[in-house]
């Protein structure tokens, strides 16, 4: 569902937490999604997906969404460890669709 809405917009960037090098990259380094989403001329719409791989990074996400330099949808299967983690879980700025 996700994927058919990113081909409507345009400014997009997809981060697949699947990809060992992909999460690698942002495990060892979460303030690179900032960075790399601040070099985006135009405010980007971010896919990010199977989130709870990387708790860390929902700080950075916060810190974009607040600052208004992007907009986010992330997926995952597990909010529960997440929650049980003590994660952010972006309190005020999420919407939920199933």
């Amino acid at each position: 569902m996700v994927k058919k809405i990113l081909k409507k917009l345009k400014n997009t960037v997809e981060y697949s937490l699947q990809n060992p090098a992909v999460r690698l990259n942002l495990e060892s380094d979460p303030g690179r999604l900032i960075r790399e989403v601040e070099a985006i001329e135009k405010p980007p719409y971010v896919f990010i997906d199977e989130g709870q791989k990387i708790p860390l990074l929902f700080d950075a996400v916060q810190y974009l969404i607040d600052e208004k330099k992007a907009t986010f949808f992330i997926t995952g299967s597990s909010a529960r460890k997440l929650r049980q983690k003590g994660t952010n879980l972006l309190p005020g700025r999420v919407k939920r669709f199933f």
